[in-house]
């Protein structure tokens, strides 16, 4: 799938384990990205349609509806001790679960019920899953829907990045949405806190240039002059301040000190101990380079 796609009037659908959580935690930045696209709205004004759709425990053979219910009120418990529950509300709506449609994801089923429980129009070729399973996106593509995967071989692996993809595939052009957005993204890649944005061009190889203010301070940042390069994709491919770039490696200090700072940082060869996700490993020209090792940190 060219990610660059645009669907109009689409249906957003989220996958929750190693997508949004990873062993009981949830993954960086996935709840601020919740934040960000709970905010986007449709061409009509509308707030874009979004439901997790899970796979869960299945009912026994001959459960009643006592029991399915059960089981989903376990689900929804689940997510609010993870912090999630709050993004999709009301539940009977935004949450549908294996459990209640008797069949596993990615058959057509499930996410029929989804949009059935969305109050939609059935139509799966108007939906975008975003899953970590490689099988599940092919599956779906074949059902005739939309499908990006999350994780390091996949479409996006940083959820920072995930509210201006997400942006680009499913066509949001609300000025407010995508500026919460693209904040989100320099904040957590570069240090940068976006203040305004001043203008906003589309470039020749399907991606945009935009001019606008950033600053760096937690409080009371000093406006600074920034460009903005996004990519195809929708994600931030290089930005300068005040005429000087931040390229890559400054990108990658930065995530080497929050995680350095937060003792998610294990030596190379070793063991992954609790609370470390990334080792520090020579590269092919001799520097350290860092490596995810997991999402979980436990």
């Amino acid at each position: 799938m060219d990610i660059q796609t645009i669907l109009p009037s689409s249906v957003l659908l989220l996958d929750l384990g190693g997508t949004l959580e990873h062993g009981g935690v949830v993954l960086p930045d996935a709840a601020g990205a919740l934040d960000v696209i709970s905010g986007f709205r449709t061409s009509s004004g509308q707030r874009l349609p979004m439901a997790l759709v899970s796979d869960f425990t299945m009912p026994a053979p001959g459960a009643g509806s006592d029991e399915i219910e059960r089981l989903f009120r376990d689900h929804v418990d689940m997510l609010s001790h993870l912090g999630l529950a709050s993004y999709f509300q009301p539940p009977e709506q935004r949450i549908t679960l294996s459990t209640q449609a008797g069949v596993r994801k990615p058959h057509r089923a499930v996410f029929e019920l989804a949009l059935e429980r969305l109050g939609v129009a059935p139509r799966l070729d108007a939906c975008l899953f975003v899953t970590e399973s490689a099988e599940h996106v092919g599956a779906c593509r074949a059902l005739g829907m939309h499908a990006l995967r999350f994780g390091p071989d996949g479409d996006f692996d940083a959820w920072s990045a995930g509210p201006l993809i997400l942006a680009r595939v499913l066509g949001i052009r609300d000025a407010e949405a995508l500026g919460s957005a693209l904040d989100l993204r320099l904040h957590r890649r570069f240090g940068q806190r976006l203040l305004r944005v001043e203008s906003i061009a589309e470039s020749g190889d399907g991606g945009a240039r935009i001019s606008a203010l950033v600053g760096d301070a937690p409080d009371s940042p000093t406006p600074v002059a920034a460009d903005i390069t996004l990519a195809r994709s929708g994600d931030v491919a290089a930005l300068a301040v005040d005429g000087s770039p931040v390229g890559a490696r400054a990108d990658a200090d930065l995530y080497r000190r929050v995680l350095d700072d937060n003792a998610r940082i294990a030596p190379a060869g070793a063991d992954l101990p609790p609370g470390a996700t990334h080792t520090l490993e020579p590269g092919p020209d001799g520097d350290m380079v860092l490596r995810r090792r997991r999402y979980s940190i436990l």
